[in-house]
């Protein structure tokens, strides 16, 4: 199992065109709900069956509709999506704390 950001490979690709990004591949949810105050809370959990066997993945998009295209587009069978993981606001997820200081210091 890979429970850790995905930033390359096919379905990263695929996914890419759609704007969607994949952020745990092939986890389970008790990986999500103990990484929930670490995510934005815009993730949406994709259950699939890939070669006859049940995955879910993490992944952001603004559309649900894009996340179901990115993986219909794999030949992947999509189950379910759901949301409501994560605690973080999305606008605040993933800020550099180098970006931080820079601001910080303009500000003095």
């Amino acid at each position: 199992m890979t429970n850790t950001p995905i930033t390359e490979g096919a379905k990263y690709t695929d996914l890419k065109k759609y704007d969607v990004t994949l952020v745990f591949e092939n986890t389970t949810l008790e990986t999500l709900k103990g990484e929930d105050s670490n995510l934005p809370s815009d993730i949406h959990v994709i259950y699939y069956e890939e070669e006859g066997e049940a995955k879910l993945d993490a992944v952001r998009a603004y559309k649900m509709s894009d996340i179901f295209d990115g993986y219909y587009d794999r030949k992947l069978k999509v189950t379910k999506i759901e949301s409501g993981f994560g605690k973080i606001k999305p606008n605040l997820y993933n800020i550099n704390k180098d970006d931080k200081d820079t601001k910080e210091k303009k500000k003095k």
